[in-house]
């Protein structure tokens, strides 16, 4: 390692080589204003999936020809709740804005008018939870707020990333909501292929096209369960498939599974809430939005590259969903001189990366109901995040400056 770093001294990179010892996690940085840490997903144009597809659902998707940014955890009950008591305490809140099917917080029955206002439960970490069946057109308006700077003013959720005023069923089916977010939108929810990248795909992998199967950097399947502060004997890798009394697997805060990262570092792409892509299905009984990854109590089936999550209609609280943001690349400054030593950082600690999937049954897939889900049974294998931290993958958190 030494000579290396000599290496790049020549090369004139003084100041990676002054923070090797931080090691790969100095990336994650401490939350910004809006308390959410941001992956900065880099190398544009990475090669789309071209792997195993048995109905087509990802052949020729994930590409990216651009650097964006996507939240490192869904949008948690605290988040949720504080926009929520913006506009809901009014006579008329604004139309299309629902609240969680389940989620940490309840009625404020202190509250007196107009409208309802809510509180956290008095669960533990409360505020850490995900928000379970948040509708797509909820999660647009909140981007909205968003891109707005979180302005009272009930015009901030209307338009910004979305234009609500498009929000509308037709009888067929269809709907006319905007398709992908607007131009300079500061906050969006991802698109299908920033979705499948950030959760798939591996700049260090060399074998198919660098896309792993699982969103933990593996093509061995994930182990379901709850972690020990849940009654879990510790092998757990997400929050998906099991069920615990009374519900508690809605209880699980966020990032309690900190050694089931993606290669980007981001915690929970599996179980937590099934989250909202921009990405649209159309078919002869109408059109849905994709949603990704599997789900509390849910099945496990969309945590394999080539699984689709499910699709639904933009207004449904039915699947568990929730949002995990995507936004523009940080701003030059601090973090792209982070980023720059984090490069020298990758270049004189890159590993080469091997994982080989022991399948011991064949494969059974299964599709109905608009979706697929596949089932996949071979012998598991751990990870260790140290490793994913050795490959060096940038992960910067900035303010955001621009959209593509």
């Amino acid at each position: 390692m030494k000579t290396r770093c000599l290496h790049a001294l020549a090369a004139g990179h003084t100041l990676g080589c002054l923070v090797l010892g931080l090691g790969a996690t100095a990336a994650l940085a401490q939350p910004d204003a809006n308390g959410f840490e941001w992956a900065t997903i880099t190398h544009p144009g990475n090669p789309a999936y071209s792997g195993f597809d048995p109905f087509g659902y990802v052949t020729g998707r994930g590409s990216v020809s651009y650097e964006y940014r996507i939240a490192r955890t869904e949008v948690s009950t605290a988040q949720w709740l504080e926009f929520f008591n913006t506009f809901m305490g009014t006579a008329t809140p604004p139309l299309h804005m629902s609240t969680p099917r389940h989620w940490s917080a309840g009625i404020d029955t202190n509250y007196q008018g107009p409208g309802v206002q809510y509180r956290l439960s008095g669960q533990a970490n409360a505020g850490q939870t995900a928000g379970y069946g948040v509708t797509w057109r909820t999660a647009a308006m909140y981007c909205n707020w968003l891109h707005n700077n979180k302005s009272s003013d009930p015009a901030a959720v209307m338009t910004g990333a979305y234009d609500v005023s498009t929000f509308f069923d037709n009888p067929d089916g269809t709907f006319t909501d905007q398709a992908t977010h607007s131009p300079g939108a500061r906050y969006w929810i991802p698109t299908l292929d920033e979705w499948l990248k950030a959760a798939h795909w591996d700049p260090n992998h060399a074998d198919n096209g660098g896309w792993w199967t699982y969103s933990n950097g593996s093509d061995i399947p994930l182990t379901y369960g709850p972690p020990p502060s849940f009654g879990g004997d510790g092998t757990g890798q997400a929050n998906a498939v099991f069920r615990l009394p009374n519900f508690a697997h809605y209880d699980i805060p966020l990032g309690s599974y900190p050694n089931t990262p993606s290669i980007w570092g981001l915690l929970d792409i599996a179980g937590s809430g099934s989250e909202w892509t921009e990405g649209i299905q159309s078919g002869q009984l109408g059109m849905w939005r994709y949603h990704e990854g599997s789900r509390a109590g849910g099945t496990s089936g969309s945590d394999l590259v080539y699984g689709s999550g499910g699709s639904q209609s933009p207004w449904s609280i039915s699947g568990d969903f929730n949002l995990r943001l995507a936004s523009s690349v940080a701003s030059p400054g601090v973090c792209g001189i982070l980023g720059l030593s984090l490069c020298v950082l990758r270049g004189c600690t890159r590993q080469r990366r091997s994982h080989e999937a022991h399948r011991s049954d064949s494969d059974h897939v299964v599709r109905g109901g608009g979706r697929v889900s596949v089932s996949l049974n071979s012998r598991r294998r751990s990870r260790s995040w140290s490793k994913r931290a050795r490959s060096g993958v940038k992960r910067i958190v900035g303010r955001t400056s621009r959209r593509h």
